[in-house]
């Protein structure tokens, strides 16, 4: 369970390489620390420690249910992020009353954090972390051995944020090759099916409108045959380069197979989506690639109330057979 909207905006908090694993992460580092706690908890008890044993023993306790929900595929009933607090409360006291023993404590609790919290969100805890500690090893073990706590605590927290740097890359990166066609740099037909999912969805929730472009590189077969594939290929990607260079931000390109394109433009309602399509049809027509012409055919629709995705795509088809029909070199509305 991720902290709360108001926390996240403080901080600037981002999704990071573990939001989505973050309960199966968890997991077993509950059912872990409630296994860890718990005979600590009862040793405190035993040697008279009874407000740290209750702390300690507190933090099991939830530890162990909420792993028991994870497990059993419930949200956990006490977000893991409201333990770090009697977390470090009975980690600083324990700091007071067992001197430099108590303090490694707050070498897992900056590890929670991150598990916790996202990442810029972490940051800020676990900094607070270093801090506190700091200044009750000094208060409580002394001068010497504070520096020294300060220089492990502070290289253990660059060494994390490292790693899920170099994590977040790798979740990037793969991310992209999940989406993008090889040949082209374009979306690819998969994540057009999210995007279109997505667009359809704000329309039945808060009535916004959408367009999509679907356009056909004219005669490409001929250009294949008569100059080789890798002349296609070319077209293919200055096309797909001039096409993104025009579009806004929040539009996407994507090549669904061949030499079919879909341009899905959000916020957009068919008027304007028709002045797109023939800045582009105008925009491939102008744009020097091989020694012949190149033009393209594009057939437009708006997103319908209640449409499905299929329907959406059906519209857009026939309006593209449409402008082809015409003698291609043109765009056609649904």
């Amino acid at each position: 369970m991720d902290p709360p909207s108001w926390l996240r905006r403080m901080f600037g908090a981002e999704t990071d390489a573990l939001t989505v694993h973050r309960n199966r992460l968890m997991a077993p580092m509950a059912t872990v620390g409630s296994i860890v706690l718990l005979p600590l908890a009862i040793n405190h008890l035993w040697q008279g420690r009874i407000t740290l044993a209750l702390a300690v023993g507190a933090v099991a306790v939830v530890l162990a249910i909420d792993a028991v929900a994870i497990h059993r595929r419930r949200q956990p009933p006490l977000a893991f992020w409201l333990l770090l607090l009697p977390m470090i409360g009975a980690a600083g006291f324990a700091t007071a009353r067992q001197g430099v023993y108590g303090a490694l404590w707050a070498f897992p609790i900056v590890l929670f954090c991150y598990f916790l919290l996202p990442r810029r969100v972490a940051l800020a805890c676990s900094l607070g972390v270093l801090g506190v500690f700091t200044a009750l090893v000094y208060r409580y073990v002394g001068v010497e051995t504070a520096p020294r706590f300060f220089a492990a605590l502070l290289m253990s927290i660059v060494m994390v944020n490292v790693v899920l740097r170099i994590l977040n890359e790798l979740q990037d990166a793969l991310v992209e090759q999940a989406n993008t066609d090889a040949l082209t740099g374009a979306f690819n037909r998969r994540y057009l099916d999210v995007c279109v999912a997505e667009a359809i969805e704000r329309r039945r929730r808060h009535g916004t409108p959408a367009s999509l472009l679907l356009i056909d590189v004219d005669h490409f077969k001929r250009i294949n045959d008569r100059l080789g594939h890798q002349s296609g290929d070319e077209v293919l990607r200055t096309l797909v380069r001039a096409f993104s260079a025009r579009k806004r931000s929040l539009d996407r390109l994507f090549r669904c197979g061949g030499e079919e394109f879909v341009l899905l433009l959000p916020d957009t309602r068919i008027a304007d989506a028709m002045m797109v399509a023939e800045r582009l049809r105008a925009l491939a027509e102008t744009t020097p690639v091989i020694d012949q012409p190149v033009t393209v055919s594009i057939g437009v629709a708006a997103l319908g109330d209640g449409q499905t995705q299929d329907e959406w795509m059906r519209h857009a088809d026939g309006a593209l057979y449409e402008a082809k029909n015409a003698g291609r070199n043109r765009v056609v509305a649904a």
